[in-house]
Formats: structure tokens, sequence, C-alpha cells
């Protein structure tokens, strides 16, 4: 709300207002006070704190929160780092799972200790929807032997049961299913692998209990003796062929059929969408040893995605359901040219793009890539930096549910400036906006690391808009105010431009004058801009790890309108 009628100030007195207030009607200095702390006084729209974005949408409309080495979330590797990303509403996470003793396959990332994938999958059934009903993607790279990869089938379908997704594609329709179709289904991406020997497939059939696999389409034409444990030495998977993963299709339904050129092109560049629950397990489905999960990297860095790759129904990743995954420097040279730039934008809206970091320990900003319309960019949630920040405020947008309709302009582009349509129910449009923000005052601004000691601080105030290159430009500061971190006034007040207000972020700091590192923050506040609500408004500050600073806050007013039609990068 950002025009209040005399009911709306009546309402706002009766509810904050002490009931011991010596002038009843009237807004006093505490009652005032409780408002400006509360929930309808605070920059951020509450109406963004329940999904409130259409969720019928294909999947590739959507951002999705995604985590990379989850297995260490909590800072050494236990269950409890599946729990903690589940409870945050993130909706992919990744599993890499190699050979256990016993029979049992376990999970783990490069150097980090391990943990039973019989119990990641039981935390995953148990916490999988506590924080959202949307649905839930693991990322599986599975470098098993053949005897585990059937273990790893068996433990999905015992523990995952009916959460497991098992849809059939339908080579008819032309775009993936929605999230609101999806609620309360898991989804397993994982790479694609060549075909599989009569004999092999017969074992993981009988194995799994299961009626539906087409053999038809499973076996190799050549059936020769001395193959017949084996796999077809046309389709032995080379070091390339173990780069990238896939979301495959469900345990029981026949995978997608290519011609052995497109066979081999597509093993070495993309990811399948089948739908979910296939022969996840059988990412190594014919090898009979183990791969290395320390050579993962080397792997990785042998991915080749050309630009013209990016060619929507002329690549061989014309079907809706394929998907490409992409290191993070890879992802972010197609933004180096316009050209690129837009196939893979196009690209995007048909199919999913996942990026992931190039180190464990590091995160890169996402907005880039969310520029471009990747979906699944992946992060180290174990980090708090500022790319976190990005994170959180992006899908604080639609009840932290873990899913974000993109831009407009990313899902229709120029058609979008056109119409005038939007998909945010009650989100401010996307044209451009003139925005003013004043600086007004702090609240019990911290010291250097919310310690007691040291001098009294010198605090000052940054803002900074981020987003499409057009829009990242702006930064403004306040002056200093000496020795006062209880209340300082500033009362200073900026302006600027937003081309692309879908996909813009709003981020506050404060720093202390006294402090030469540039890094040290007092407290700060990242929000998406269509959150942002104009007025008189209170920016809570939380500190460098995303933790509250209550009551640790800015008065700031802000106003902003439009003043100009669509815009568009294209």
């Amino acid at each position: 709300m950002t025009k209040a009628s005399l009911a709306d100030c009546e309402a706002y007195i009766s509810r904050y207002e002490p009931k011991d207030s010596e002038n009843p009607g009237y807004l006093s200095i505490k009652g005032f006070c409780n408002l400006f702390k509360s929930i309808d006084f605070n920059i951020f729209n509450r109406s963004h704190r329940v999904v409130c974005e259409v969720m019928s949408e294909p999947l590739s409309d959507y951002y999705i929160a995604s985590s990379y080495n989850t297995i260490q979330m909590t800072g050494e590797s236990r269950v409890e780092s599946y729990q903690s990303a589940l409870t945050r509403g993130c909706r992919c996470i990744d599993l890499e799972v190699i050979d256990g003793d016993n029979g049992e396959p376990i999970v783990c990332h490069g150097l980090s200790a391990t943990i039973l994938l019989r119990d990641v999958l039981q935390t995953i059934q148990k916490y999988a929807f506590k924080t959202t009903q949307y649905p839930l993607i693991l990322s599986m790279e599975i470098h098993c032997s053949f005897e585990q990869q059937i273990v790893i089938a068996s433990l999905i379908r015992q523990i995952l049961k009916d959460y497991l997704y098992d849809g059939v594609v339908d080579n008819n329709k032309s775009h993936l299913p929605s999230p609101e179709t999806l609620v309360r289904k898991i989804l397993i991406q994982s790479k694609k692998l060549p075909k599989i020997k009569t004999k092999k497939l017969s074992k993981l059939k009988k194995s799994l209990e299961l009626d539906a696999i087409n053999e038809s389409e499973s076996q190799p034409e050549d059936t020769d003796e001395e193959e017949e444990d084996g796999y077809d030495s046309d389709n032995d998977i080379s070091d390339n062929d173990l780069k990238d993963d896939t979301i495959d299709g469900n345990i029981g339904t026949k995978s997608i059929k290519f011609t052995e050129d497109q066979n081999k092109e597509v093993m070495k560049n993309t990811e399948n969408l089948n739908s979910v629950k296939k022969h996840n397990n059988n990412n190594n489905m014919n090898r009979s040893n183990t791969f290395p999960s320390n050579n993962k990297k080397d792997h990785r860095k042998n991915i080749r995605t050309d630009p013209d790759q990016l060619n929507g129904d002329h690549h061989p990743l014309g079907k809706y359901y394929e998907m490409i995954s992409l290191e993070e420097e890879k992802s972010e040279t197609f933004s180096k040219t316009k050209p690129d730039d837009q196939k893979y934008v196009k690209f995007t809206k048909k199919h999913l793009v996942r990026t992931y970091p190039k180190g464990d320990l590091t995160n890169y900003n996402p907005i880039s890539h969310w520029n471009m319309g990747s979906q699944l960019v992946a992060l180290n949630y174990q980090i708090t930096d500022k790319p976190m920040l990005f994170n959180e405020a992006l899908f604080a947008m639609n009840g932290k549910c873990g899913y974000v309709l993109k831009s407009d302009y990313l899902r229709k582009g120029k058609e979008y400036g056109m119409s005038g349509r939007s998909s945010v129910i009650n989100a401010p449009t996307s044209k451009i906006k003139k925005v003013w923000i004043k600086i007004i005052s702090g609240q019990h601004i911290p010291k250097p690391g919310n310690s007691l000691d040291g001098e009294i601080v010198d605090p000052y105030v940054e803002l900074r808009v981020y987003g499409h290159p057009a829009d990242s430009k702006t930064e403004f500061k306040t002056s200093p105010v000496k020795n006062n971190g209880f209340n300082p006034i500033w009362e200073e007040s900026t302006e600027f431009i937003i081309r692309l207000p879908d996909m813009a972020f709003i981020y506050f700091a404060v720093r202390d004058n006294l402090t030469t590192d540039s890094d040290v923050i007092l407290g700060q506040y990242m929000l998406a801009f269509p959150a942002i609500m104009e007025g008189y408004r209170t920016v809570n500050l939380v500190d460098s790890d995303n933790r509250s600073l209550s009551p640790a806050s800015l008065l700031v007013h802000i106003t902003f309108k439009d003043v100009g039609d669509y815009w568009s990068p294209e």
C-alpha cells in the first residue's frame, strides 16, 4: 500500500498504539516506533511473502533455486546439509554418487567425507516439501559400477516412492510441464547413456521389478557373443562422454532415439529432460568399474558448447525436454557478444540451462546468467557472500518457494513490449522507471563485526543498483555522520533510471568512514525491485552472513514512476 485512506490510518493507530495510550485515536511516539518496526512499514512488499506469481507456465519460464556442493553446506559432510538446503527453499540439489563398501552407494564431493546414499535419500524424502510444495530436482552424477547402479535405482524407488515423477515424454508437446502440474514431485537429472545389452537390461528389469522397459529400443543391433556382457563398442563411454549431467527419463520408459551421428554429438554436449526416474542409475550403466570422482573436474574442463549450437530447433537439442549444463565461465562467454547473448536467450525460452561454479569454495555473480535466461544457476549455499544475497533476494519475490518467473523480456522478447502483459500478480510493470530514494536516518547502527568495543562509528550509506548492464552503473553515497551510530541523520536523496525493473536489485550498505577496508560493512540489505514498496519505509539490516542485526535499520522514502515505454535490450 502506498496511499493510505483515513480508515487505513485508523486501523494502523488501533493496531500499533499502546492500549494504555493517553490520547486514544492518535499515534504517539511509541505507537509510531511500533509501526516503524512492523511488516506494514517494511520496504519489502508483504504480498511477496507468499506465492504471488502464476505457476502454470513451463519450467523453462522460471528461475529455479539451485545449490552446488550441497553435501558441505553445514561445513562438513552430513545429511543435515541437504536438510538445510531444502528448508531454505532450494529446488535443485546435487548428488555425486560413487561405489561404497558392502554394495552401498555413497554420496561425496571431491575430497569431502562421504554419506550413504540411502541416508541422503531418506533425508530428501522427509524434507523435500516441508518449505515448498513445488518440484524438486536431484542433479545426480553417478560414477558407479553396474551393480551399484542397480542398487541406486532400487533405493530411489523404495525411498522416494510416489514423490518420484513417472511421466512419459510427449513428443506432441512443445514445452515442459509447469511447477503447478509437478507439485510434490521429485525429478532426477542425470546423463543419458548408450544402448544397453539385452542380458544386462534383463538383469536391471528384474532387479527393479519393471514391466515397461522397451527392450527393442534399448537392444543394440550387434549382439555378438563377445559383447554380450559388455556394451556396444561403437558406444563406449569415453572421457568426453562423462562431462555433462542430464535430466533423464523415468524408469520404465524408453529413451530418445537419435541417428548415430546425433547420438555421438548429444552424448558430448547435452542433457536430457525426458521426465524423471529413468535409469538415472544408468549414468555409467554399462561400465564394470567405478569412475574416480577426483577426475570429475578434468572432464568438466573439456566441455565445449559453441554459440552456433544454441539455435533452438536446429540444434541437436531441438526437443523441449533436452538441456545443457555449463561451467560459469563457459556460460559467461555467451554474454560477451550480442549475437551469442541472444542465441542463449532464445535457447532458454524452451530449454533448461544449468550453470555451476568453476570451484567448490567460491561463488560467481549469478545476475549475468539470469540476464540471459539460465534457469538453474547453482551456487554454494554454504558461502555467505553477495552472490547469495542476490539469490536470497530473487527467490524472496515469490514466497521463497524456489521458483520465480523470468522477466517477460526473457520469456517473450519484444512481444512483451508490444502487449504490455505481465504474469506477476500486482507487481510493477516492466516500463522504464524513474526512481527517487531519500536516505533519511539510521537506528542502532552497530560497530564493525557487531562488536561492543572500539570507537564510535562514522556511518554513511551506499546505494547501488544491480541488474541488466544498462542499469548496473548507478551508485550513490551519503556523507558520513561523525560519532553517531545510535541515530545518524542524513536527509540525502538520489534519483536514477531503471530500464528493466523486473531484472533489477537495490542494495543498501552502511559502512564506517573510519574503516579503510572496503569489505567491512556495518549492515546491508538487498531486495529485488519488483518487491519494493513506495513511501516511508524501514530497511532492516543484516550482517555479512545475512543474519539479522535487529534493531539496526534505515528509514528511507521511495517514489517511482513510469517515464518511458517498454525498453528492450534487443
